[in-house]
């Protein structure tokens, strides 16, 4: 198993992306697995810190394998697509961003 945590490209420094790659970068440490993928540029790397953080290219997440880690900015759309897809993931709440279980229905089953 894999831990991927999900994560925009930003061209200005950013904590929440700084967190993400410092989670990623324990993991590994700790012998767990783990790596950032930017979906939006899978050739990205955030270069205004030094981190020796896993990098995945591309996003292909395998269902039976990894567990993603979503940004709370992404948690409506990206969730419900990894939902759908029958991936296990997490909702990654850094900042106070709203989020409720309003915000969660999509992730109701159906049936």
């Amino acid at each position: 198993m894999s831990i991927l945590y999900f994560c925009p490209v930003l061209a200005t420094p950013s904590g929440g992306v700084r967190v993400i790659y410092q989670h990623s970068e324990l993991l590994e440490r700790n012998g767990i697995p783990s790596q950032v993928v930017h979906p939006e540029d899978s050739s990205y790397r955030c270069r205004w810190f030094d981190s020796k953080t896993s990098i995945r290219r591309g996003s292909n997440v395998d269902p039976t394998g990894d567990f993603v880690v979503v940004p709370e900015v992404w948690a409506a759309n990206g969730g419900k697509h990894f939902h759908q897809s029958g991936v296990s993931f997490a909702i990654f709440v850094q900042t106070g961003y709203p989020v409720s279980y309003t915000h969660l229905d999509v992730y109701k089953r159906q049936g």
